[in-house]
């Protein structure tokens, strides 16, 4: 395996995981700097893929506590 499939491995891990994590909006910013141009396109499919999941479920989870303002906050950064 690797280096590449062991990324995409790890993303796959992270986001299945992203209910646990203490700052998930802190993860999605950093996954938003990375350079992910310089990945082959299969793991950039799977890169996208993971950002659109942990930006669900940060919306998922403002929207159960009504949070409106940091949702608004989410939306617009």
């Amino acid at each position: 395996m690797d280096f590449h499939e062991c990324f995409k491995c790890v993303l796959i891990f992270l986001i299945s995981m992203s209910r646990y994590l203490t700052d998930p909006q802190s993860t999605l910013e950093a996954m938003l700097r990375g350079r992910v141009f310089a990945l082959p396109g299969h793991i950039q499919a799977v890169y996208v893929q993971n950002i659109l999941k942990l930006f669900t479920h940060i919306l998922t989870r403002t929207e159960e506590q009504q949070d409106i303002e940091r949702m608004n906050k989410v939306i617009m950064h």
